[in-house]
Order: C-alpha cells, then structure tokens, then sequence
C-alpha cells in the first residue's frame, strides 16, 4: 500500500461523488486471535503507519481485519475519522489536514468514515493453513477493479513516485521488485516493461518529488492525451546516454515524451509520432549543441513557470 496513494484515491472519489455500489471488492481477512501470524501481521502494519508520517491513522489495537481488497479505501476512510494531514490540496483544510467536515457533508462519505460499508470477511484459518491464498485474492480483487486494469503508463509512474517517497521503503531489501509487482499485481497493460518506467522516474522524473512525472501526468489528463508509448519508448527514454558526459538532461526527456504524449500519429495504440531512434539521434554528438541550447531554454520555461502564481 502507498500512503500517498490512499490520499490521491480519495481525491478522485471526492471529485466524482463516493458510491457504495462501487465498492464490490470489499474483502477481509480475520486477525488470528493470537500467535506468530497475528504479530506479523501487527508489526507489519504498525510499520506502514509509522514510515507513513501522519498520511495513515494510527492503530487503535482494535482492530480485528486485515483488508485485502478496497485497502486503500478503506485507509483514507480511517485517516479522515482521525482528522490528519494530507498531500492533496483539493481535501485540505486550513490547516493542511484533511477537511473532513467539508468530506462529511457528503452523506455517503460520512457513512463511509464514521460507519463503514458491507465486507465479505474471511476467516483467519484460512490465512493459517493457506499462506499464499491472501496473495492469489489480493491480486484477483485488483484485478476485477476496473480503474486499476486501465492504469496508464504515466499513473504507474506516479504510482512509483509515491512509492519512492514512501520514507522506510527503500531501506527494504529487493524495494524496486516490490513496487514492481505491485503494478503487476494491479493487471496494468505496461506491467512487462514496469521496471523501466520505475528506473525512468528514479533517475529522470524531477528528483524526490517527481515533480517532472508529475506534470506529464497533468499534461495528460487536461488535454485528454494519454496513449501507450509502448516498451521500446520507455527504455529509450531510461537508459539513453547523451553524448556530453554528465548531462542526463531531464528537461529535455520530458519535451520528448511530451511530444510523442501529444502527437497524432498512434498505430496499433501504441503513439508513432517519436520513435526510439529519435531518442538515440539526439543523444549523438552531432546534436549536443542543439541539445544544451534546448536544455537552457526549457530551464528558463521551468523558472518562469515555476515564479509564477497559481490560482486554484
């Protein structure tokens, strides 16, 4: 589970209205009462919420499920009953925390936060005797979620962005292989080339923030422009050297995924408008000039942009 993606969830829900109905794959798994399972299962979360820094309510040491679908839901529903803070503007009060009187207007949500909904609950035996069926249902319940399967490539990256900022996380071993099955798990179409979108936005995506990721993703969703750049795209785009040493050029990788984002030129859903040996040409010492005088340009762009004020 991310954190930051419990909140930006909550956000989308906010923005459409909350449905009960939607929640089909509220699915639980009982806490053993006692023993070795039940502490692993206590420590493990109790973990999350610590490395979460306030996005996750903290255990209240009564709780009696462990979810195993509608996960995320379900933590934001806990978070905005215990009133902490939020990375997401449009659900902030004041303050910074999460607004929930302005949430709780909505009578569905405040049902959601203060009474809950109908799960189907699993008995802990089944845990016991069983310990890789949690994992098989997990993945079939993401699996029947419709949003999750329909996952663009720029919402995996986003996806990675919250999960590289996730504090604790990379001090896991094999912490790459797990957000990547993650995505897997999730049935997104680019699951095969996941770990290429992962390396692009650890090294690419505009430091600890992504803040570059997450303009593209913006770009996307305003302008309604999201189709599949497809393996080759995204390798070219995370292992491509340029020819001037030390340059990796983050800007000017973003123009160019943003130009293949926005073109018309899409065969097979996959977008045609660059192709990978556009990517490899820019990289040669032949453009290098070309290159660092777009580079500068673009650096002036983000400057201007970024003195500017935004008005929500």
């Amino acid at each position: 589970m991310s954190p930051h993606n419990c909140h930006r969830n909550a956000a989308k829900i906010a923005k459409v209205g909350p449905d009960l109905k939607e929640l089909r794959n509220a699915v639980a798994m009982e806490l053993a009462p006692q023993g070795q399972l039940r502490e692993e299962h206590i420590s493990f979360n109790n973990k999350l919420i610590s490395r979460s820094q306030g996005l996750l309510a903290p255990a209240t040491g009564c709780e009696r499920y462990l979810s195993l679908g509608c996960g995320h839901t379900v933590a934001f529903a806990k978070a905005a009953g215990a009133g902490g803070k939020t990375p997401e503007v449009s659900l902030q009060d004041v303050h910074g925390n999460i607004d929930t009187n302005a949430l709780c207007a909505n009578a569905t949500f405040k049902t959601m936060s203060t009474v809950g909904w109908d799960w189907i609950i699993i008995p802990w035996e089944i845990d016991n005797l069983f310990p890789e069926w949690a994992g098989v249902a997990q993945s079939a319940l993401n699996a029947s979620n419709n949003v999750a399967s329909l996952m663009s490539e720029l919402e995996v990256a986003v996806n990675f962005s919250s999960a590289i900022l996730d504090p604790g996380l990379k001090d896991e071993a094999k912490w790459e292989a797990k957000v990547i099955d993650s995505i897997s798990s999730l049935c997104a179409p680019c699951a095969p080339y996941a770990d290429k979108i992962l390396k692009y936005t650890q090294n690419f995506g505009g430091g600890d923030d992504a803040k570059l990721i997450a303009f593209m993703d913006d770009v996307a969703k305003t302008y309604g422009c999201n189709p599949t750049m497809g393996a080759a795209w995204w390798t070219a785009m995370a292992e491509s050297v340029f020819a001037q040493k030390g340059e990796e050029h983050p800007l000017v990788r973003t123009a160019m995924h943003l130009a293949n984002l926005t073109g018309d030129k899409v065969d097979d859903g996959i977008s045609r408008t660059l192709a990978k040996s556009d990517m490899q040409k820019i990289c040669g010492k032949a453009c290098t000039k070309a290159v660092n005088e777009l580079n500068l340009m673009l650096r002036d762009a983000l400057a201007i942009s970024e003195s500017m004020v935004h008005i929500r």
